[in-house]
């Protein structure tokens, strides 16, 4: 579980892409942060939200580019699903949903043809619905909804 402050705190956002993004600046970072501390929910915030769902995504993009050809074996799941404990107030300020392992199989299809680079590495049934289950948030994220994800 990847706690929303933990990762503004982390830096993560800003140094999973290897590179700057203009919008994504140390001092954005800097910002989300402060307001946070402050229980504060702010445009910057929101934006932050909507980041930490694509980057979640992306660390399993990258993730799975590390196996290249070798399948994922069981023992090498990786999961990452948002957490929002340390930032309670702001379920007062956005609505919430609850992902959990339904098996939407137009919402499958759309994933893996995502992921078409990596379907070879895809044979591990509990990663696939592990990163099925960021890509729902990925795709909910412009509601900005704070997603609860349900796993096993």
């Amino acid at each position: 579980m990847i706690d929303f402050l933990d990762y503004i705190m982390a830096g993560i956002a800003f140094n999973t892409r290897n590179f700057e993004l203009p919008s994504r600046k140390i001092s954005f970072y800097a910002q989300v942060y402060a307001d946070l501390v402050e229980a504060k929910n702010t445009e910057i915030v929101e934006k932050a939200i909507k980041y930490f769902y694509e980057d979640i995504f992306d660390i399993y993009q990258k993730y799975l580019k590390s196996f290249k050809t070798e399948e994922i074996k069981e023992e090498d799941t990786v999961i990452l699903l948002p957490l929002w404990e340390k930032t309670p107030f702001l379920k007062e300020h956005y609505k919430q949903t609850t992902v959990g392992p339904t098996t939407d199989d137009s919402l499958l299809n759309d994933l893996i043809l995502n992921l078409s680079n990596y379907r070879s590495v895809l044979n591990n049934h509990k990663q696939l619905q592990y990163i099925h289950l960021s890509y729902e948030c990925i795709l909910d994220r412009n509601n900005t909804k704070l997603l609860e994800v349900l796993y096993e």
